[in-house]
């Protein structure tokens, strides 16, 4: 039997494992003691207190943030045109200088360009922001031109975040990458923190932005289009589903402060289900157990994509293929979802994911967190997912270290586990019931 956790310090520790030098070394023991790629729940859980000295980086919670589109009012979003003017830029120069940690890591001189590169070009993002603080955001018209400055700094990074997505695609691509364990491992570390950094901004200037879209409908100047609509990589449920809550409308913005995990996991493994006939010609059935009563704070469009992606790789099982074949795949025994509160656990929901497959090969196992590696081998060219979500990374290699992220930057964890004696693979995702720090 194996499992993962994917502990970020241990890989910290492999990634700087047989650099000679002294000077390198204290370099990477002072990065290994200041840095935390993603910090682990039980250990350390604030991400404002892993960063990197001197440390101008406020925490902030996902329940404010709600706060300030459910209330939203002038004096709350001059509040936060005040915050993201100086932590947007803060933020950022510290994503910056944890990125160039990772280069004495670097035994490949292309990685270490490629990051090297990403860092300087987000360094001239902050160019965007020299500005604000001269801004005037005392009014709706200010905040509404303020507006225009943060969209064209998400779209900057945005960008930048894409081509080093690219460029390490191309990297995972060349001959002979995958024996290169170090490089792997930084680099891995490279995108995880960018991802994280992307969600925590996107997480932001969504939210500031629907609060003001609500104010300004609420002065009679009508509802506007918002600049930062959620994040393209994880759908809402899709057009038509109810509410997340009975009864309740859901918020505006990314967050639902009281969200039922059981169901949003019933509306997603409807489109899961939907995509495995649609490419299979059959699917077995996800069946969600417990968590009648069960309510926490999601950002949703993350939730969505962090259930669909295990979802989609638990009714994907090779097993489903290999050991039933399409013809009789709905008498494969389903995929089931167990929503509990653990015992002895008063601040978590854990969801436990489990596919009757015949488990996954140690060779595949252990590369579950390595970016552009996929055990589909080449993504399908011209496959096109009909509905609007269930498998937006398919045969990429991303699900799920993207997924992993999210469930950290959500302040819980995914820990994967598979057996092949005992055929199956189950992942068991732990979520706060209280909300979360980033």
């Amino acid at each position: 039997m194996q499992s993962s956790d994917g502990s970020w310090l241990d890989l910290i520790a492999a990634a700087s494992g047989g650099v000679r030098g002294a000077e390198i070394s204290c370099a990477i023991a002072c990065a290994r003691r200041s840095l935390s790629y993603i910090p682990e729940p039980d250990d350390t859980p604030l991400y404002s207190e892993q960063l990197v000295a001197p440390n101008r980086v406020k925490k902030i919670e996902v329940l404010q943030l709600d706060n300030l589109v459910r209330q939203h009012s002038l004096p709350r979003l001059v509040d936060s045109a005040a915050f993201l003017t100086s932590q947007l830029p803060a933020r950022l120069e510290n994503h910056i200088s944890r990125l160039e940690a990772l280069l004495p890591t670097c035994s490949s001189e292309a990685l270490a360009d490629l990051i090297s590169s990403s860092a300087a070009s987000k360094a001239s993002v902050l160019d965007c922001s020299r500005d604000w603080a001269l801004l005037q955001v005392q009014d709706l018209k200010g905040l509404e031109h303020f507006e225009s400055h943060l969209s064209g700094f998400r779209e900057r990074v945005e960008g930048e975040m894409a081509r080093l997505m690219g460029g390490a695609q191309r990297l995972a691509e060349t001959a002979g990458w995958w024996g290169r364990e170090k490089d792997v491992h930084t680099l891995n570390a490279a995108l995880d923190l960018t991802h994280w950094y992307v969600l925590g901004l996107r997480l932001m200037l969504t939210q500031h932005s629907a609060a003001l879209n609500a104010l300004s409908s609420s002065k009679g100047g009508g509802a506007r289009p918002p600049l930062h609509a959620p994040p393209h990589a994880a759908a809402a449920p899709h057009p038509g589903a109810g509410p997340l809550v009975g009864g309740a409308a859901p918020a505006a913005g990314m967050i639902s402060r009281s969200a039922s995990p059981r169901r949003l996991l019933q509306e997603l493994s409807e489109d899961v289900r939907a995509f495995c006939v649609e490419k299979n010609s059959a699917a077995p059935d996800i069946e969600v157990v417990g968590g009648e009563e069960v309510e926490l704070p999601l950002v949703v469009p993350y939730a969505s994509f962090l259930f669909t992606e295990v979802l989609k790789n638990a009714a994907q099982a090779r097993a489903l293929v290999t050991r039933y074949g399409a013809w009789d795949v709905d008498e494969a025994d389903p995929v089931k979802v167990v929503i509990s509160e653990p015992e002895g656990d008063d601040d978590h929901v854990l969801i436990s994911i489990t596919d009757r497959g015949l488990g996954v090969p140690s060779d595949h196992f252990s590369h579950i967190f390595d970016w552009f590696w996929s055990s589909a081998g080449k993504p399908l060219i011209g496959y096109g997912y009909s509905r609007s979500h269930g498998s937006q990374m398919h045969g990429l290699g991303a699900g799920v270290p993207v997924s992993r992220v999210i469930a950290h930057f959500m302040g819980g964890s995914a820990h994967w586990e598979t057996s092949l004696t005992k055929l199956h693979t189950t992942v068991e995702i732990r979520l706060p019931k209280h909300g979360f720090v980033f």
